[in-house]
């Protein structure tokens, strides 16, 4: 074996041997083990044939994988599993359809990925599901009123279930792209050349990918989450785009402005019966945009916006995703905290965002305090 190799070897030893410890006596330990062995195996192949160039591959693979997954499993990692775990065996009690493995990280905001594991072959493939929280791993930094996101990443990964919603919104995004383009059909010259633009750029925003990429699925897991939390979710819409330092007319390709959400979120709240709610996010958005005008906002498209809520809520009832309503909420706000112990699911979730509404900041803390106490 020429130095190179050996060097090469001695290095895949040293990753094995650190994945291992890594994950030993955590959620990840079998992750740890089957990185460990696919090293090994590889290794093993490398020094009988000689070629190296499979072991860089993979060495480099184990690497982004580690990157990737969860680097701590403190108090709020445990805290944050069971909460995941509890959501999911609501859902799952109605028929809806999980992942098995959803680990939580931390880092500087929400979000979900899927990490591939190597396989031999894409029937023994395994993915891990990743949900990312805000902050670090620590217990103070559990904000239960901004939970309302982990449904909308949850609903994320409800959302890969089923290819309803691309099938049925890319249809409806053809429809109204077509009736655009034959109401531009008598502009000329310049008129004809933004109405072109104007077109693409709807097509490009809203057109729904399997991987979830894009402005519909964004706004449609907005809605998702809404159907599952009820009022909570339009009081954390709200607190955010009241946010002077949040910027509600920026987007990306990914992400439509906040302020386009915002009202997906009131007409859904109108059609599921929170119609107060509604109306009081309409006005935020009102306000907002009055400040803040920006040229994206004309890709908020009303009858774009009425097919993704509509379609978004018609998945969710497809999907089993159990619907929160006022009487369930109700029931949920005479949970007498102090003497009960809070369930672990929605409802913890949905009274934190009530007791942020009702208390002081200091008083608000206390209770989220308390409340981890008792849980853990």
């Amino acid at each position: 074996m020429n130095a190179p190799l050996q060097d090469l070897q001695r290095e895949a030893q040293t990753l094995a041997q650190s994945v291992t410890a890594a994950y030993a006596d955590t959620p990840l330990m079998e992750v740890g083990t089957r990185l460990k062995e696919l090293i090994e195996g590889v290794a093993a192949a490398v020094s009988a044939s000689g070629s190296d160039a499979s072991l860089v591959q993979t060495l480099a693979t184990v690497r982004g994988i580690r990157r990737a997954l969860p680097e701590t499993f403190g108090d709020r990692f445990q805290f944050d599993s069971l909460l995941i775990q509890a959501i999911i065996k609501e859902w799952s009690a109605l028929g809806a359809r999980f992942s098995g493995f959803i680990v939580p990280r931390y880092g500087p905001g929400w979000g979900f990925y899927k990490i591939p594991m190597p396989s031999e072959d894409d029937k023994t493939a395994h993915t891990i599901r990743v949900l990312s929280f805000p902050g670090v791993d620590r217990l103070g930094d559990v904000d239960l009123s901004d939970y309302a996101w982990l449904l909308h990443e949850l609903a994320h990964d409800a959302f890969y279930g089923s290819r309803y919603f691309v099938d049925n919104f890319g249809k409806r995004l053809i429809d109204r792209l077509r009736v655009l383009k034959l109401r531009s059909t008598a502009d000329v010259g310049r008129a004809a050349a933004r109405a072109a633009d104007h077109i693409a750029a709807l097509e490009r925003y809203w057109t729904p990918k399997l991987n979830q990429q894009d402005w519909a699925h964004e706004v449609a897991v907005d809605v998702a989450a809404l159907w599952a939390l009820g009022a909570p979710l339009t009081m954390q819409f709200r607190r955010l785009i009241d946010r002077e330092d949040v910027n509600v007319c920026v987007a990306t390709d990914q992400h439509p402005p906040y302020v386009i959400r915002a009202q997906a979120l009131a007409q859904a709240a109108d059609y599921l019966g929170w119609r107060d709610e509604a109306w009081a996010l309409q006005e935020n958005i009102r306000m907002r945009t009055a400040e803040s005008p920006n040229g994206l906002l004309v890709y908020g498209d009303a009858e774009m916006l009425k097919a993704v809520v509509e379609e978004s809520l018609q998945n969710c009832e497809l999907l089993r995703i159990p619907r929160m309503t006022k009487e369930r909420l109700e029931i949920v706000q005479l949970i007498d905290e102090p003497k009960t112990d809070i369930p672990f699911g929605s409802a913890m979730i949905q009274l934190g965002g009530l007791q942020r509404s009702m208390l002081t900041a200091g008083e608000y803390r206390s209770w989220m305090e308390s409340l981890l106490r008792s849980a853990l």
